[in-house]
């Protein structure tokens, strides 16, 4: 009689040994796999955060160029509704690609669009470092122009003075090739376009703009000698003019 309870009692231990082991079995995979889509889901989250906020970077950026270039003076109504198009248009691709990466469910699909932010939309590395460029020959181009407006008044106070009328002259070429070097650097960076990937096209467009900077340098050094030429000028123009 105990020999039978005693294996009644393992016969029921196993059973439900087994029965507990096939439970925990049972629910194993459906834990993983609960718990791979939770991480999945947070990682679709994440991604699409660092990729908005890279949108909305990028979109406010292009928004104040904008502003910017309603302000530039010696760009003509054409170039400026040119490149307000061209802002614009990538603003509007912005948001729809926005709204493609909100929707994406795919770690796959949401990478490629992600990178695209990078490879398709130059901002940082074009547009704007283009728009730097002509703002500053518009404004530079502007001051050289005033320069010009003060040469011509010191002229008339010159009065045939040797060494102040070389002076002049030499501030005047100065002046003369600022304002070359700053249309050289307009023209270097108007037409470039953004290189959609193509490794050949983005170092073409970062030689131009290279080539613009160097431009802008060249003239700014220009100026100041013009500028210190005015100078010596309007120093010894004073002290003729204090002499009894």
């Amino acid at each position: 009689m105990m020999k039978k309870i005693v294996i009644s009692l393992v016969s029921a231990a196993l059973i439900f040994g087994s029965a507990g082991a096939v439970s925990a079995q049972s629910m194993k995979p459906t834990a993983v796999r609960e718990n791979t889509d939770q991480a999945k889901t947070e990682r679709l989250a994440a991604i699409k955060a660092k990729a908005e906020a890279e949108i909305d970077r990028r979109i406010a950026a292009l928004n104040k160029l904008i502003t910017i270039i309603q302000g530039l003076k010696r760009l003509s109504d054409t170039q400026k509704s040119n490149f307000i198009a061209m802002a614009n248009s990538q603003i509007t691709s912005l948001s729809a690609l926005k709204t493609k990466i909100e929707a994406d469910t795919t770690i796959e699909a949401l990478r490629a669009d992600q990178q695209s932010i990078f490879n398709q939309y130059r901002i940082y590395m074009l547009f704007m470092p283009q728009l730097r460029i002509m703002t500053a020959a518009d404004r530079m181009a502007e001051t050289a122009d005033l320069m010009s407006q003060v040469s011509v008044k010191l002229q008339a106070r010159i009065n045939g003075d040797a060494s102040l009328t070389a002076l002049l002259n030499d501030a005047n070429t100065k002046i003369s090739e600022a304002k070359t070097l700053y249309t050289s650097a307009e023209t270097d960076v108007a037409g470039l376009t953004p290189d959609n990937g193509d490794a050949g096209k983005m170092n073409s467009n970062k030689e131009a703009l290279q080539d613009a900077r160097v431009d802008l340098q060249k003239g700014a050094t220009d100026l100041k000698a013009a500028r210190d030429d005015f100078q010596k000028i309007i120093t010894s123009l004073k002290a003729t003019t204090s002499k009894p």
